[in-house]
């Protein structure tokens, strides 16, 4: 059985020409194309959506050993597979690689997995003989092309987009752990530990050849000795944030790595933006809400930019840590105490947001997370990766779910609905559904005059109504044709049994919905 993941579910539950979780049709628009094959009937193609196996039916390989990766830009991708597949057709050897353009954005985004991030063709050698063979050749094969993401859990084969290591070629897991084992020579099952880095197991070695003829770049680490690394804030495909410091000062290191971190609209890789964020940054240096930026310099294939450190935390923090979740009835000081603060953060955070729309830029991608303060409420904004001139055409680069709204026509309103969701979000620590079905604003409200009093929900209506000046508050989602209606009742011991009972026709209708659907009655 195919495990899917929750984007998954929602591509397919796109496809208004099916229920809800079908069987996708795994056929799309920018699809990568094999070579034609004289001796098709000799391979079996499928795919899972993600990765399309192609598989030789005339030889097999074994469960473990050498594996080859192949790595590619976005823009080289399609002719590199057809130059790598063509050759291992005539050789018969088995493979795979990723499907489509879009699952190649996918697997080298910003929060793509790292231990995957730049494996765009997965070769599998039936031996050794074979795997060395394939190292000379392929790397003659793609020399032509632009260096790809450096794969961090294998090692280069001379400076090229050949890659390898030495794991499990076939599915096998222990019976006690869902992890992928291989087997040692006594016959136990050890984990095939992929880590960030290249490493292999206690029973394995290179083979002569390999050790013998591959080589490496020297690069100094230049700037980088300046600076000591302290500790390790956030780790993700871009590359690392790092606390660090230098002379008895603390600074972060935020690093870019090349070709990965793709976004979805510019395919600007997280090299490049570490670059832009620091011209943004650079820009904005006279605002005093916004993180000074030190230098940016590079390291190799990695941008490192170098800020102020800001003692503090970022929003999403202070909700989880402060909003007062037992106060569930009237004002006690605590709640007081709360709101108060949200709305001085709240006036702190407008006021930034307008000075720099002032000098003619955008946040772009505004959210809970890029928001620091500090004990006193000191703000400070900081990730300006997505930044933007407000002259520039507008386009969603990079946006983080529930901060964005496909209604919005440029980045002022892109910020300022935003603001206004952060605002909401400080009184209310839920997902902002409200855009979806709208009467829900109604509960919520008497939820936040209950629970923080009238002062509190005149001040969130205040900005919401200024808000509606400037952005679009509304939209539909992605997924629907138009608002969704809410229960205008708030569930309490009085009317459970009501709830009950909607919540029954509502499943009792959806599973009516669903047979016709698949009776094709509909």
């Amino acid at each position: 059985m195919v495990g899917y993941s929750a984007d998954d579910y929602l591509r397919f539950s796109a496809d208004k020409e099916t229920i809800y979780y079908s069987e996708p049709v795994y056929a799309c628009e920018d699809a990568y194309v094999l070579p034609t094959n004289d001796n098709s009937e000799q391979w079996g193609v499928r795919s899972d959506g993600h990765w399309t196996y192609v598989n030789c039916l005339m030889y097999s390989f074994p469960p473990q050993g050498w594996k080859i990766h192949i790595t590619s830009t976005i823009y080289d991708a399609q002719n590199v597979l057809y130059d790598v597949a063509e050759y291992l057709f005539v050789k018969s050897i088995s493979f795979k690689y990723l499907s489509s353009r879009t699952c190649f954005i996918q697997a080298n985004g910003k929060y793509a997995d790292r231990l995957e991030s730049g494996k765009f063709i997965t070769i599998y050698p039936s031996s050794e003989h074979i795997f060395i063979q394939l190292l000379k050749d392929l790397k003659t094969i793609v020399c032509k092309y632009d260096d790809g993401p450096y794969i961090l859990t294998d090692k280069q084969w001379q400076n090229s987009n050949v890659f390898f290591r030495y794991g499990a070629l076939k599915p096998r897991f222990s019976n006690e752990k869902n992890v992928p084992v291989i087997v040692t020579p006594q016959g136990d099952l050890i984990p095939d530990k992929e880590l960030p880095l290249y490493s292999l197991p206690s029973f394995v070695d290179e083979p002569i050849y390999v050790k013998e003829n591959n080589y490496f770049i020297e690069y100094s680490n230049g700037k980088l000795t300046d600076y000591q690394i302290d500790s390790a804030v956030h780790f993700s495909n871009n590359g690392g944030v790092y606390l660090a410091s230098r002379n008895g000062k603390k600074y972060i290191l935020k690093e870019g790595r090349k070709n990965v971190g793709v976004s979805d609209r510019s395919c600007l890789d997280a090299f490049h933006r570490i670059k832009h964020e620091y011209q943004i940054l650079r820009s904005l240096s006279p605002l005093s809400d916004v993180v000074n930026a030190v230098d940016c310099f590079d390291v190799w294939n990695h941008a490192f930019l170098v800020e102020d450190f800001f003692e503090g935390r970022d929003l999403q923090q202070y909700i989880a840590m402060e909003f007062p979740f037992d106060g569930s009835s009237a004002r006690t000081d605590c709640s007081d105490s709360y709101w108060r603060g949200c709305k001085e953060i709240a006036t702190k955070l407008e006021s930034a947001i307008a000075k720099m729309h002032g000098i003619g830029f955008a946040v772009g991608d505004l959210s809970l997370s890029n928001v620091l303060i500090n004990d006193s409420l000191e703000i400070k904004l900081i990730d300006f990766e997505a930044a933007k001139k407000l002259s520039q055409d507008f386009q969603v680069d990079i946006a983080t779910p529930g901060f964005t709204n496909d209604a919005v026509c440029n980045y002022e309103q892109q910020d300022w609905y935003a603001f206004a969701v952060i605002v909401h979000r400080l009184f209310v620590p839920i997902c902002p559904l409200y855009y979806l079905a709208p009467s829900l604003l109604f509960c919520q409200d008497y939820m936040v005059q209950k629970h923080f009093g009238n002062e509190a929900v005149s001040f969130l209506r205040s900005v919401r109504s200024r808000m509606l000046g400037l952005t679009p508050l509304l939209s539909h989602g992605p997924f629907i044709d138009k608002a969704l209606q809410a229960c205008d009742k708030l569930l309490d011991p009085e009317n459970i049994e009501t709830f009950m009972r909607l919540l029954y026709k509502g499943i009792d209708n959806a599973r009516f919905f669903a047979h016709f659907r698949i009776s094709g009655l509909t």
